[in-house]
């Protein structure tokens, strides 16, 4: 698990303490790992399932995507992790120092609040946009960050270095959003799903990856994270949730995964 913005419990620790948690009912089910799971969390919750106990042929328990997914604990995390990928690209292809730079959060949800918590711990200076109020509302409070609510465009304006697009709660990121200026706009796009569409403009050059297109100002797209590190980074948890569910139940397995989470 990344160490650059998000501090847990190391995977060797978080595994131990769901072992502890689940031993006395593992014997009572048998998990089943649901198609629906990508591969490397599939593999994460067999390699831990194993090493609970003697799990016994009691209750079969199955575990999909969607039973992970709701998971508010699991939900928040992944959002760190996601901002502490989507960063540490933004880092590495671009080299730009996050403290000098003015950023533009496009969106809501947990993606939206974990960028903002993080671009402001590490000293940058940043900017709300949405078209949902009320979670605008709620990210601004909890960051004491100006924000505007999107009612037309272009909403991304000039006087931003950098807009983060999360995919949710704002429009289509495309030409007519970015408001005329000289200096070039990076875009970096911290969605699951592409959420910058370049077909509506001309691609006029590639450098270390980094796509150049032209618009009311020159704009830069930083390359997206695949989703596949995000599996790799949250596997472990993913799979910390799935054994607490099978073993301690739905009721409890939220408050027993936060209380293994704990430094």
């Amino acid at each position: 698990m990344s160490d650059l913005l998000l501090r847990a419990p190391s995977a060797s620790n978080v595994a131990a303490r769901v072992r502890l948690r689940a031993a006395t009912t593992a014997h009572r089910v048998s998990l089943d790992v649901d198609s629906s799971i990508d591969a490397v969390t599939a593999a994460a919750i067999q390699s831990l399932w194993r090493t609970v106990g003697q799990p016994g042929t009691g209750a079969r328990v199955s575990v999909g995507r969607s039973d992970i997914a709701n998971s508010s604990v699991v939900a928040a995390f992944e959002a760190r992790a996601w901002a502490d990928l989507v960063l540490s690209s933004f880092a590495r292809e671009t080299n730009l120092l996050i403290p000098s730079t003015r950023f533009l959060i496009a969106g809501t949800g947990h993606v939206a609040d974990a960028l903002a918590a993080a671009i402001i711990r590490f000293g940058g200076r940043i900017q709300l946009t949405a078209d949902e109020p009320v979670g605008l509302l709620d990210i601004a409070i909890r960051h004491a960050a100006p924000s505007h609510r999107i009612t037309e465009s272009p909403f991304i304006p000039a006087d931003v270095d950098v807009v983060v697009a999360t995919g949710v709660g704002h429009p289509e990121l495309t030409p007519d959003a970015v408001a005329a200026g000289v200096r070039p706009l990076l875009v970096v796009d911290a969605g699951t799903h592409a959420t910058f569409h370049p077909d509506s403009v001309t691609a006029a050059w590639a450098v270390r990856g980094l796509g150049h297109f032209e618009g009311p100002r020159p704009i830069v797209v930083v390359p997206r994270v695949e989703t596949d590190a995000l599996h790799h980074t949250t596997a472990e948890i993913r799979a910390a949730y799935a054994v607490l569910l099978a073993t301690v139940g739905a009721q409890h397995a939220d408050i027993a995964l936060a209380e293994v989470l704990q430094p």
